[in-house]
């Protein structure tokens, strides 16, 4: 999801409309235009301050250089 993101996500319009009406429209990367190995780092956190989850949180950082 993060990389679909990153690759294709944006908003575009025409005659003032928008052309994306929902996800049904929102193009998601297939198996071969995403990278041979994907390393991911699950850090501990404070418990208080944690966003709760591992599945979310990564997705806005991943366009991040």
């Amino acid at each position: 999801m993060g990389l679909s993101l990153a690759i294709y996500g944006e908003i575009t319009f025409k005659d003032g409309k928008v052309q994306q009406g929902n996800f049904d429209d929102f193009p998601v990367n297939r198996i071969d235009e995403t990278p041979l190995v994907t390393n991911v780092h699950i850090v501990p956190g404070d418990p208080d301050t944690s966003s709760g989850g591992v599945g979310e949180p990564g997705v806005p950082p991943f366009a991040q250089p």
